[in-house]
Order: C-alpha cells, then structure tokens, then sequence
C-alpha cells in the first residue's frame, strides 16, 4: 500500500508541472498596435517537456527516457498486476507490478544526492537562431505550445531573430542559466544590439530568475512571466513539508473540472458528494497517509523528487526550513550535496522580489500572464487554491489576492484599489509584484498561446507595445476571457 501511494504522490507533482494545464473576437484582432517586438532579438526559455528527454541520445539506440503513457501500456499494466495479485494471493505484489511500470515511466527522471542526473540524459537543443532550425521549428513546428510561440516570433520578427532556449529542467537552475547567458549574449551579438525580449514559458520562470541574479538585467528589455513558477509553487512547498492532504472538497473539484461537459457524469458526481462519499474517501486517504507518509518519503519521494535541484527553487521561503528538515532530517550528511545546492537556490529566492524591483525600476519591462478558474491537484494542504490546472493563480501572479476554487472573495471584501479588482470578485490585483503590468485570463490554459490564437496575439501585444499596462489598450485590460480555441475577450 505504500508503494502505491508513493507512485500516486510522485505521479501527481510531475503531471502538475507537465499539464502542468465583452469584446468581440474581432475587436480584440483589431487591437492597435505599436510594433517594437522586432528591435530586439526574441527569446523563449521554455518549461518542462518529459517527451524531450531521451537516453542514448544521438545514438542509434536513443530512446525517451520517459516510457509514452498509453491505453494499451496502461491495460498491459493492470493485467500484469491483477495476474500478480491472483497467483501469490496478495494485494502487495500487485502493488509492486504496478510500481515497476511507474518505475519504467518515471525511474530514468532521478537524480543522485549531489543533484546531478543518475543517467546520460539528452534533448533537442537549438542554441543558434531558429533560421538554423527550419524544418524542426518553422516549416514542420508550431504544434507543440512553445513551438507554436517560436513559429509565430519567427514570421514576426523573422527566424534569424528567434531563439528558443531547451535545457535539462530537473537541474540546478543556477547551471542551467550559463547557457542562457550564452544564447542572450549570442543574439545580441549577431544583431548588433544590447539587450533582448525574454519570454519565460511555465518552468522558463524560475530558470529566468536564477539568470538575471546571477548575469544581472542589463541585457533584457523586456521579459515576460508567461503561466511561470517564478514565484514558487504551494504544492512543491507542501509536499516537500510533508502537506500530504486529500480534502474532499479539492477532491471533488478536480473530478468535478475533468467531468466538465459531461451532464450524466457532473450529475452523478453531485449525487456522491450529497451522500457524504467524499469524505468518506477523504477520512480514508487520511488515514492512509498518517500510517505510511513516513516510510514512502523515507523510501522513496525523497530519492526521487528530493534530489531533483529544480524543485527547492519553488519552495517557499517561508518554507524552506521546514521542508529540508522534512526531507533530510537526520541524514544531512549524506545529502549535503543536494542540501548545498538547495541553499544557493533559496538565496536567489529570497532575493527575487528586490531583483525584479530592481531590474523594472532600471528599465526592464516587466510582465506577468497568469491564468486562473481550474481547480488544483487535490493532493497537498492547499490545494483549494484557484488555479491554471496545476500551478496556483496566487504564485503565478506574483501575488495577488485570489478566493479558493470556485468561491468569490468575501461580500464585505474592500480592495484597496478597485481599479485592480476583477469583476467577477474572485481577484484583487493590487497585492502583485507588478500590479499595473499583471494580467489575468480566466479559464485559459497553462501557457496557452497555440499558434494562430487570439491568445498568442495577446502576447506579441505585449512583446510589441512600449511598456505595456493594464490601462494601456481598452482590448487587454487586467482580466480576461479565454473561449474555445483560445480566444480572448473582456471579462464583464
């Protein structure tokens, strides 16, 4: 039983970050614009990609290094676990069939306790303009949600003036961001200018922010927060603390959000949570963490999500403490390599706020796109957070003031500022990091911006416009409305 929860906690916080998920639609095409995108060379860190990474790489044997998750695979899986179970009579080796087939899903992922990769992992990586790259991401890209940005910045700006950043995401920010400071300084080199328009893509955030503490901002005119984990993640922070919950409440979120469409299976879903089953399911998961969550960290989330860099750049402050004694209490010796990387990392993240002050007050444009209406992952303390679908409005936003999922902020709530309210109640933006340079769209998805789309639109409008606001165009205000196929409208 604690193997199985071990690979439902360690399944979960990965397809987090993979899935990491008025106006008319002609009125928002007609937006005006003053084009500036194509005066400084434009970069896209992008976030993670599990498909990317292979084994071998670059050798006839190359394989991913994540196994492709399919029905058939799945079916295979459950046959194996329920013969296993049926032959030694015992719910225990079913278990451990189905850990093996997580183990060859995820197990290539892990990193050792200096946080460098146990395996020789590679990826497709495109350190040069896109012009180099024309058949990967011009003429046969564009289908995957970066791509797709890189495809429409090439026809913007033209292919030699794109750059599209891919790295190891599992790794020590603080290392990754040399190569970033490689590829900014080799497009401006090549254009001749000084500086470049960043656009930080879900993980892309955090990578950002170890770039500019580490090289500083005198290279970046513009950089924007795109669905970004540059504020750190309450689900990283929770889990990493031991947080462990299943609240009935998140619990029917999620379901509810997955049956969205489905009037037989919404209805039904209300019937269970009028019965009480819910709890009943929540009492139950309780009860099960409190016997096993200690030995399931001991023999397993701490190996393989604890040694991971990357992650401890979410933690939050306020966390960090608490979370390395959770995780490593008692065998700091023999971590002290992941633990002195996590330090490093938590030293730039205490830093942030004053560095991204710093940087917008010396003229650095500075935005933020978070989208929110999406219940979270129904597994760790704060999990009623609002959300994009896996990472939490509140964080995304740098800030702002956001009601639990599917509530409104109190009746009696006064915002300090009502020009920074939204009108359906549920944010008050005058708390963010950039509050007159942070925009909000509901129901759209994590990233977002597919080729094509109003949504993409909405982001060279900000890559193009001089020093874009909330007030700068009556098409963009602070909040908005994603429709089906990614339009954008005003929220009323």
């Amino acid at each position: 039983m604690k193997k199985a929860l071990s690979v439902f906690l360690s399944c979960c916080i990965f397809c987090t970050v993979i899935f990491a998920p008025g106006i008319s639609a002609a009125g928002v095409n007609a937006a005006p614009l003053t084009v500036d995108g194509d005066s400084y060379p434009f970069v896209l860190i992008r976030g993670v990609d599990f498909g990317a990474m292979s084994t071998d790489y670059g050798t006839p044997q190359q394989a991913p290094a994540v196994e492709p998750i399919t029905a058939d695979g799945i079916v295979l899986a459950l046959l194996k676990a329920a013969g296993a179970g049926i032959v030694h009579g015992s719910f225990e080796r079913a278990v451990d069939s189905l850990l093996d087939y997580a183990d060859s899903i995820l197990g290539k992922l892990s990193c050792d306790k200096d946080g460098a990769s146990v395996y020789d992992l590679g990826l497709n990586r495109y350190p040069f303009s896109a012009a180099n790259y024309t058949a990967e991401l011009i003429t046969g890209g564009g289908t995957g949600v970066e791509e797709g940005i890189v495809k429409s910045a090439a026809e913007r700006y033209g292919a030699d003036n794109t750059y599209y950043f891919t790295y190891d995401w599992r790794l020590n920010p603080l290392d990754i961001c040399d190569e970033i400071d490689e590829m900014v300084t080799r497009a401006t080199r090549e254009h001749g200018t000084t500086k470049v328009n960043l656009v930080c893509a879900s993980m892309g955030g955090i990578e950002a922010v170890a770039y500019l503490s580490k090289y500083g901002y005198e290279k970046i005119n513009k950089c924007v927060f795109l669905s970004s984990t540059f504020y750190g993640l309450y689900m990283v922070s929770d889990l990493f603390c031991g947080r462990v919950e299943v609240s009935d409440i998140a619990l029917y979120n999620f379901l509810a959000d997955k049956a969205s469409g489905n009037t037989l299976l919404t209805f039904a879903l209300k019937t269970i949570k009028m019965t009480g089953i819910f709890r009943l399911v929540s009492s139950f998961a309780g009860r099960l963490i409190d016997e096993h969550k200690d030995s399931v960290y001991d023999g397993f989330i701490r190996d393989t999500l604890g040694t991971m860099p990357v992650w401890w750049a979410l933690v939050l402050p306020e966390d960090y403490e608490e979370a390395i004694q959770y995780m490593f209490g008692g065998h700091e010796q023999e971590y002290a390599g992941i633990i002195e990387i996590t330090r490093q990392l938590q030293a730039v993240v205490a830093d942030r706020d004053r560095l991204l002050k710093d940087a917008a007050v010396n003229g650095v444009q500075i935005a933020v796109v978070a989208n929110y209406n999406s219940p979270a992952m129904p597994l760790y303390e704060r999990a009623l957070a609002n959300s994009d679908g896996g990472l939490e409005t509140v964080l995304v936003s740098g800030g702002a003031t956001v009601a639990d999922y599917g509530k409104t902020l109190a009746p009696d709530y006064a915002p300090s500022n009502p020009a920074y309210f939204s009108p359906d109640r549920i944010i008050d933006a005058s708390s963010c990091l950039f509050p007159d340079s942070t925009w909000f769209v509901k129901d759209g998805q994590h990233v977002g911006c597919n080729y094509g789309s109003e949504h993409s639109d909405f982001l060279f409008w900000l890559i193009d416009v001089d020093r874009a606001t909330v007030f700068s165009n009556a098409y963009y205000p602070q909040f908005l409305q994603s429709g089906s196929g990614q339009t954008i409208s005003i929220i009323r």
